[in-house]
């Protein structure tokens, strides 16, 4: 006994822990690893809201593609359909031959009017450009500088003017001896004189199926 109490003794001398030296471990391991858990645990918390704070890096563009479809060419595009220009070739004998007698119909009731010296009746028979034209005192004081106004001391002032001492003087017997075609609906009244010459009597344009008196080209 004596010997097993000595040998005890000596294994804690030794180094061997006793049960109030495994109480002073086991109270410093505890004081060791406690500090040691939280500084983990406050690493990995740490770094839990470090990787959910971090943006996630944006999603990637899509890469663009080169069309091979070649861009419109400004001179691409259709030309503007140019107007139908007029033949007077292509005109018709019965067309002439209807418009003829129109024209005809239409300077003899001219012919009446102008004896009359009825102006009213006459604008009747007159396109708003015809009136426009030869209201113009511009156009009025030219005119008024030809020969036979001018000899005769003839100053036009208005429309009327013109038609009296124009018109009435030399279209009271005018006389149609053919047309010339412009267009469809534009004609030119032709009178022939003496010596064979193709004289313009009136340059008649149809307006609602009617014919009156332009001023031509």
């Amino acid at each position: 006994m004596r010997f097993a109490f000595k040998e005890k003794a000596a294994k804690g001398k030794e180094g061997i822990l006793t049960s109030k030296d495994e109480g002073y471990y086991d109270g410093a391991m505890v004081r060791c690893f406690v500090p040691a858990l939280l500084l983990a645990a406050a690493f990995a918390m740490t770094s839990c809201a470090t990787t959910a704070t971090q943006p996630s890096p944006p999603p990637a563009a899509p890469i663009a593609t080169q069309s091979t479809e070649p861009a419109p060419h400004p001179s691409s595009s259709p030309p503007p359909s140019q107007p139908k220009t007029f033949d007077p070739s292509a005109v018709t004998q019965e067309m002439r031959k209807a418009t003829f007698s129109d024209a005809q119909i239409l300077i003899e009731k001219l012919n009446s009017i102008i004896q009359a010296k009825d102006f009213e009746g006459w604008k009747t028979y007159l396109t708003p450009a015809y009136i426009g034209y030869y209201s113009d005192p511009v156009v009025l004081a030219r005119l008024s500088e030809s020969p036979v106004l001018k000899n005769n001391g003839i100053v036009l002032h208005s429309l009327q003017d013109y038609f009296l001492q124009v018109v009435y003087r030399s279209r009271q017997n005018a006389r149609l001896d053919d047309i010339d075609f412009v267009s469809e609906d534009s004609i030119v009244a032709i009178t022939l004189s003496p010596q064979g010459d193709r004289l313009v009597l009136y340059d008649l344009q149809r307006q609602n199926d009617s014919w009156k008196i332009g001023i031509g080209r």
